[in-house]
């Protein structure tokens, strides 16, 4: 089994939280400040869009004394940014994709179905991959000569997906 670790991520086992949480998985569950909560049979997780909100969530288990250490095989919990893997490291825990969402299993296990929160299932800010073909197909760079109820700097380049009519801002000019 394998639990979202879509946008920051705190992965702790469910043994520990059991040993370590007052009231165990169904009261640290419970205590999960947003709706992202998820647990396979092993392992819990609680995400958050904001590292800094991770990183304090980090600390409130530390004040529940579980242990965080620079010593991936004694870190009881792990703190993932789908973007940059392991930031507190530990060694009890792979990451991959099932269907394309970033996940994390115990390692020595299989990650079998994953389970993912409704929050990250229907995430539509998730960053999409494109080829360069895909892109010149679903993507047309336009430029805006004059805006009206638009903040937007008129030169401003951008990108008009004419699938979704929406508007994605280029990073740089050329």
């Amino acid at each position: 089994m394998a639990v979202s670790v879509a946008y920051s991520s705190v992965v702790v086992r469910k043994s520990t939280v059991a040993a370590r949480f007052p009231g165990g998985i169904k009261a640290y569950a419970g205590a999960c400040p947003n709706a992202s909560f998820c647990s396979d049979d092993k392992i819990a997780r609680v995400g958050f869009m904001a590292f800094d909100d991770a990183n304090a969530h980090v600390a409130w288990l530390r004040s529940h004394g579980f242990v965080v250490s620079g010593d991936a095989g004694t870190s009881e919990i792990a703190l993932i940014r789908e973007d940059k893997v392991h930031l507190v490291p530990c060694t009890c825990l792979e990451l991959g994709r099932i269907d394309g969402h970033p996940v994390a299993w115990l390692t020595g296990t299989e990650p079998g179905p994953a389970h993912i929160p409704e929050a990250d299932r229907n995430r539509e800010d998730t960053p999409v991959r494109l080829s360069p073909e895909d892109l010149r197909e679903r993507y047309e760079l336009v430029t805006f000569t004059a805006v009206t109820r638009v903040r937007i700097p008129p030169g401003t380049p951008i990108l008009l997906n004419t699938l979704r009519a929406d508007v994605r801002f280029r990073t740089g000019t050329k």
